[in-house]
Parts: C-alpha cells; structure tokens; sequence
C-alpha cells in the first residue's frame, strides 16, 4: 500500500512525502493541513441516465487541504492539493485555490506535479458534478465536519464548495465549548478541549497501545508473502478506542468519523476466508392504538403544540364526533371508560362479544448492527510463519482486552479495528464495507486437524481463529451515498 505521510517542505516539494507536518507546518507559521480519508472514483466514465457508455477508469486518490488564515486569523479560504496512486506511490496531480471549484495542473510547491494528470482526469476535475469532484469534496466536508480543532465560523470557508456535498444543512459546530474570536489566534497554538474526545483516564502501566504495522515494523500477514502481494486480501486495522461524546449542536452523539491513518495503531493481511456474508437489518414490531388512545392522544398533541385553547378545541371535536356516530360506537365507548375506571378488563367483550379495533401494524421500532464473522484456518510452512502466526493470535487476542486503568477504578474500552476488502490496492467494489467494528468474540482451535501435533520447538503445526465482529453504529440510507457520488454498480455497505 502507498504511503501517504508528512514531512519538510523540501520532502514534499521532492515527492518524498505528500503533506506538511505539524511541526513543519508551525515553522510556516500556518495551521497543519486537514487530510481527508482515501476514496476511489470513476474517471472517464460516460453516462446517461443509468446506462454506461464508457466504464472509465477507477483511480484512488487522497487530498491534503492547507487552511488560508488572514491577519486577525480567521480562515477565509484553502488550498487542496489532490493526490493520485500511480506506479505505486501517491503523485500530486492537481490543485485548487478556490474550494474545489476549479483545477489547475501545475504548481511551484509542487514540481513534480507536471504530466501527472491524464487527459481524462483534468477534464473530469473541471466538470461539474463529475464522480471524482463529487467525491473529493465529500470527503473533505465530511473531514471538516469531524475536526474539533477548526472554529464553527471557519467551517463554511474551508468546505467552499459545499454544493457537491449533497449536505445543505449548515455544519455544526464542534461538541463541547464553542470557541469565540477571543480564542483565535494567527500562530498555531493549542486547540479547544472538547467533550468526551480526549484521554482523561491514564492506562496501567503495561496497556499497549502499538501493535505491528505501525512505524517501522511491517504489517503481520499470513500467508507471509500476502502483505506485498496482489492478490485479493483482507486487511484488519487496529484503533485506539475513542468515545464519541456528546453532540451539543444536535441530539445524541454525534456519527463516528472516519479513521484517520494516524489513528491506526496496528495492521494485519489475512486471505480471504470462505463463506463470507453479510446481515442487514432492522427492527420491527407490532404496534396497536385503540380509538380511545387515538383520540386521547390527539387531546395532548394539539395541548402540547398550542396551550390549552388547543386541547380545548380538540377535546370539543372528540365529543361532537362520538355525538354523531351510531348508538352503538356511544355505548361502546361509554362500557370501555367504565371498565376502565371500575377497572374491570374486557367488559366490552363480556357485555358484546367485539373489541375495540386495536389499528394492529408492524411498525418501525430500531436499527441494528451488523455482525460479521470470520474463521481463518493457518498453517505454518517454516519457523518464521509458525511465529508470524503466533503474533497475529496476540495481536487480535490482546487487542481486543479491556484496559485497566492506573487507578485500577476504571476499566477502560478495549482497542476496536476497520475492516477492509482489498481488490487491486483499494477497497473492494463488489463485496460489502464496514464501519469502525469491535471484536467481541475469538476463539482459538489448537488442534485443527483433530489431533494434537507441534513442531520440534513446541508450536502447533496449525492454528484455526474464529472471530465475531459487531459495528459500533448502524449503516443508514445516506451512508451509501446516491447515483452521482456513489455508482448503483459499486455494493457500498
């Protein structure tokens, strides 16, 4: 996999790195820039309507955008620089002074951008609505949204070209303290603490918090030629749990964002096992309101929304509507409010034989999450396998254990993992994604063949894991985008 990483200004001018570091950006004097999450687009593609005339090119792509302060420190623009995979690295192709509204090809920050972008692709950056403008500006107003660190009023100048976000409510602000004017400032400097987003309970000592994959040290794999291979493969990445707070510009707490390559404290390659699926879901159950409740209800409604004018006119047209039915619908009403109050259950049904019509319907009652479970089956060609399969074990085993704290009076949320489908170097088109999942369950076979039989150094000659996954927030309508910034022919969620 590419990397897309930080550095100098003459690393990125030489290709070496793709954006500017903090600690670079500081000695600039200006803010560190905002890298949304790697998508993949069509370019090229030529549709009409539903049908496709030209199937284009997928091309994935990141986008580091660079804050434009002015003298008081407000932000009043940007500058995003997009990036293409190609020839196996992350090449500058394009940039845009203007929020996404228009693309130039060239730059002196940036010499080696000259030629990296094909015919194709400069005509669909400068088309409107094109499936890679569309994409690139959600992710970077979906970026935008989840970074606390930027100042409500900044937002609608950073994300210039909301108009392809598909988003028109305005952006909320951060949780927490809504900063002010007071609070700006023209250097960099320390961000406003937020709500429930930051570490506030220290770890025991000993809680590992990298795993393989991170750093130096290559990603676990198995078999151990798959991390570098092309072969199709599922990739397991490690986060660092954190909790979503609460949403003071809305109700509840606020969606997950997307993971960030920094939040990613270990990474595992395992092939794609057998009998793969997914469950969608969701919870329905039956509903019933009797006449008497209808009309009770309507009372409350009309006095909660207009006083008690409200429920006074309401309550009027309950009884001229019972005045005008049959003597039947009257007597009715008049044994069901005295069972009612004498507290006898059924005196309709014993002095009648009928009910009161319950209006009996399936109704919508919750969203689920989705569980996914895995069984991978490994075994060891040569000692250096047998020991890459023991790290993955306890990779995935001490990953996903509680956290104590220091004080040993919190015991804290366990690391969770983003799962991914890779086809040809990105997420996989025809097979499901996941959102941010837990490991809940994991068991570990040491004797898959049946019977009990180790290598001379003592490790079993196979190992077989079964693992159950759960998402932490369930997958709605909008998560799959629409026709424009997300094809019918891709799966999605």
């Amino acid at each position: 996999m590419p990397e897309f990483k930080p550095g100098t200004r003459e690393e990125v001018e030489s290709g070496a790195a793709q954006f500017l570091s903090a600690e670079a950006s500081n000695a600039e004097g200006s803010p560190a820039p905002i890298v949304p999450n790697k998508t993949s687009s069509m370019v090229g593609q030529v549709r009409r309507g539903s049908r496709v005339f030209k199937s284009g090119t997928r091309i994935y792509h990141k986008t580091a955008v660079y804050p434009i302060k002015d003298s008081s420190g407000r932000i009043t623009g940007s500058k995003r620089v997009l990036y293409i995979e190609k020839n196996g690295t992350y090449q500058p192709a394009a940039v845009s002074t203007d929020g996404g509204a228009s693309y130039s090809f060239s730059d002196p920050q940036y010499p080696t951008m000259a030629g990296v972008a094909g015919a194709s692709l400069q005509k669909d950056l400068n088309s409107t609505k094109s499936a890679i403008k569309t994409d690139i500006d959600k992710t970077v107003a979906d970026r935008v949204r989840g970074d606390r660190s930027v100042f409500p009023q900044d937002r609608t100048n950073l994300i210039a070209s909301e108009k392809n976000t598909e988003t028109k409510d305005p952006v909320p602000p951060p949780s927490g303290p809504t900063p002010t004017d007071g609070d700006r400032r023209t250097g960099p400097g320390p961000q406003p603490a937020q709500f429930g987003t930051q570490e506030s309970i220290s770890n025991n000592a000993g809680t590992r918090d990298k795993f393989p994959g991170i750093g130096e040290t290559g990603a676990l794999s198995y078999p151990s030629t798959l991390r570098n291979s092309k072969q199709d493969k599922m990739q397991f990445n490690m986060i660092k749990y954190v909790a979503p707070g609460l949403d003071n510009s809305n109700f509840g707490s606020p969606p997950r964002q997307g993971v960030r390559d920094e939040q990613i404290i270990g990474r595992v390659f395992l092939p794609i096992p057998n009998g793969i699926t997914d469950t969608t879901g969701a919870s329905w159950g039956e509903g019933t309101i009797t006449p008497v409740q209808a009309a009770l209800a309507q009372v409350a409604m009309q006095g909660i929304g207009k006083g008690l004018e409200g429920a006074a006119g309401a309550a009027k047209d309950q009884i001229d509507k019972i005045a005008g039915n049959s003597a039947d619908v009257k007597t009715a009403l008049q044994t069901t409010i005295a069972g009612d109050a004498a507290g006898v259950q059924g005196l309709l049904t014993r002095t009648t034989g009928a009910i009161l019509n319950p209006n009996l319907e399936l109704l919508f009652q919750k969203p689920t999450l989705r569980p996914f479970d895995f069984t991978f089956k490994m075994s060891a060609r040569n000692k250096n396998e047998a020991d890459e399969i023991i790290r993955i074990i306890r990779f995935f085993k001490q990953g996903m254990a509680p956290i104590r704290s220091a004080s040993n009076l919190f015991i804290k949320s366990p690391h969770t993992f983003k799962i991914r489908y890779i086809h040809d170097g990105g997420d996989h088109p025809f097979l499901n994604r996941f959102k941010e999942c837990a490991l809940k369950n994991m068991t570990v076979n040491y004797t898959p063949e049946g019977n009990y039989a180790t290598f001379r150094d003592g490790k079993m000659i196979s190992y077989q894991i079964t693992m159950s996954f759960q998402e932490l927030e369930p997958v709605f309508n909008d998560d799959y985008g629409n026709s424009q910034n997300a094809p019918d022919t891709e799966l999605g969620f």
